[in-house]
């Protein structure tokens, strides 16, 4: 007798039915959520010897509670090699049509009791998607450099992923690695979270894949977030989400591995000459939200906006205050502006923030904005809003022609980046233009003897990456970019690690079932701009081919 790993069509037919009304993701710090799962499967008019299904459970973790799971038929539960529970269905293999199912409810409140970090010595290392290059490294010890706690380093990365890789919806129905991801800067939350995961390992700290589904506002899918071993205990982070510490009580989690390669659905047949192709599984999924409630006070948020008048182009502050609670955290917060004001440098990536706060810790946090041309005659209010995890604070801002409208010349570089190829060394440089008059200049890069220099001109508002090809036997060095315009200069030192370090072999589990990956990425729709009220229904359709071993 022979067994065969079933090569099939796998059709996710996701049907939502959202029934609690004004559900905001970032404003719901508890949740219970009744979740329905059933496969159908078509043999496609062949007997089989012997049908069996393994899937994932849903497990008990400090964040979350299974209340009840009941599967028909019944299922056996076990254990895999990363401490997931994996429910085994055995099968009528005569049966050509059949279905099976999960029911469980599950509760949900992220708290401050993580759990502990026994196992994180083995998730440092490489594996199938965590590809750390020499960029990698380099980006992620660039970023942790300006930090001393791992938690600030930590938190920092997470926003520079946040920030700098584009949500693409064309990337729903791929999988890419961390050094991909790095290089276009692009993918869904299986490609945020790989990206992240690279660049904290990269700097010796540890950090797992979790998969878990997650409400957008709009729609229920499949979601992937982290979590970072930091003073010996599992924190959870969302670079997708920019969520950090606590995150929002939407978030179910099913698994977890060392990347998106390990989360996994087996499906095995024994036969005497089946057609593969002809069997076919589709699984209808289906959550509800029983009740849910919002977070305890964690912090306090004062928004600060202009007291007087401005004028049009006016270049503006706007700043918030924090203070914090009793805990550490995370604040996430996303600058909210009409679609006239413009953040300087914004385009497809967000300008959005995850500022960290020790116990009781005050900080300010601040964007520039830049007002529109107004006409004469009429007066105007651009509404600001704030949006965090537990709380929002709005403002306004008042305009007019005639308001006091100062000119000012700003730049910054936001962002350096470097690559390594056949002994040339490619540096660039992001500069935003943060104040209210086009700019003229130049931009120099200084390495010991040598001295680079390039033209740049720059609109309000805007940003430009410049580059540089430097030759260096060696991939590692520190120099200085020199930025000139008719009224200021910048400077900003820089160093560069691209040493190539011996690649540590790929962590592989102990899995003896045949592997179909479960993609965790979704369209996430809109998770902070508007509540949804009544009941949301949303399908997905997911088409994938598994090859025949």
């Amino acid at each position: 007798m022979k067994k065969l790993f079933i090569a099939i069509f796998l059709t996710f037919l996701l049907a939502q039915i959202v029934l609690a009304a004004d559900i905001e993701p970032k404003k719901t710090g508890t949740a219970t959520a009744n979740i329905k799962l059933e496969w159908r499967v078509d043999l496609g008019g062949q007997t089989l010897n012997d049908l069996q299904v393994r899937t994932f459970s849903f497990g008990n973790y400090p964040s979350q509670t299974r209340i009840t799971e009941i599967t028909n038929p019944p299922a056996s539960e076990s254990i895999d090699a990363f401490g997931n529970k994996i429910k085994t269905f055995n099968l009528d293999a005569s049966k050509n049509y059949q279905t099976f199912s999960m029911s469980s409810q599950v509760e949900v409140k992220f708290g401050f009791n993580f759990p502990i970090a026994s196992d994180s010595g083995n998730y440092l290392k490489e594996s199938k998607y965590i590809i750390i290059t020499p960029e990698i490294r380099s980006k992620a010890s660039q970023i942790a450099s300006n930090y001393e706690t791992d938690l600030e380093k930590v938190a920092a990365i997470a926003q520079w992923v946040h920030n700098n890789v584009r949500y693409d919806k064309s990337y729903i129905s791929l999988v890419k690695g961390s050094d991909a991801v790095f290089l276009e800067r692009a993918g869904t939350c299986d490609e945020f979270s790989h990206l992240f995961i690279a660049m904290i390992r990269a700097i010796g700290i540890p950090a797992k894949f979790s998969a878990s589904y997650v409400y957008s506002g709009t729609d229920w899918g499949a979601h992937a977030f982290v979590e970072v071993a930091i003073d010996g205990k599992w924190i959870p982070f969302d670079p997708t989400f920019n969520e950090g510490i606590l995150l929002d009580a939407t978030h179910i989690k099913f698994g977890e591995g060392f990347d998106q390669g390990d989360i996994k659905e087996d499906i095995s047949i024994k036969s005497f000459g089946a057609d593969i192709s002809k069997i076919k599984l589709i699984r209808d999924f289906q959550v509800n939200f029983e009740g849910t409630g919002g977070f305890s006070k964690l912090f306090d948020m004062e928004l600060i906006l202009p007291k007087n008048t401005v004028g049009e182009k006016s270049i503006e502050t706007i700043t918030v205050k924090l203070k914090n609670g009793p805990n550490r955290l995370a604040v996430p917060l996303s600058l909210q502006v009409p679609s006239e004001v413009k953040i300087p440098g914004e385009n497809s990536v967000n300008e959005d923030k995850l500022v960290l706060l020790l116990p009781l810790e005050q900080k300010e946090v601040s964007w520039k904005v830049i007002l529109p041309t107004l006409q004469d005659g009429y007066d105007y209010k651009f509404p600001i809003k704030i949006e965090s995890l537990g709380q929002d604070a709005e403002g306004i801002i008042l305009a007019s022609k005639e308001g006091n409208s100062e000119k000012k010349q700003e730049l910054q570089i936001t962002d350096i980046s470097s690559v390594e190829n056949g002994g040339v060394v490619q540096i660039a440089a992001k500069i935003k233009n943060l104040g209210n008059v086009d700019l003229d200049g130049t931009i120099a890069i200084k390495v010991l003897d040598e001295t680079q220099e390039k033209p740049f001109s720059l609109a309000i508002g805007s940003e430009i990456v410049v580059g540089f090809a430097l030759k260096k036997s060696l991939g590692k060095f520190s120099g200085e970019f020199l930025i000139n315009t008719d009224q200021i200069e910048v400077t900003q030192p820089f160093s560069v690690n691209l040493e190539n370090s011996p690649k540590p072999t790929p962590v592989e589990p102990t899995i003896t079932s045949n592997p179909i990956e479960i993609p965790n990425s979704y369209i996430p729709g809109v998770r902070n701009e508007y509540a949804i009220t009544g009941i949301v229904m949303a399908l997905f359709l997911f088409l994938f081919l598994v090859k025949n071993w």
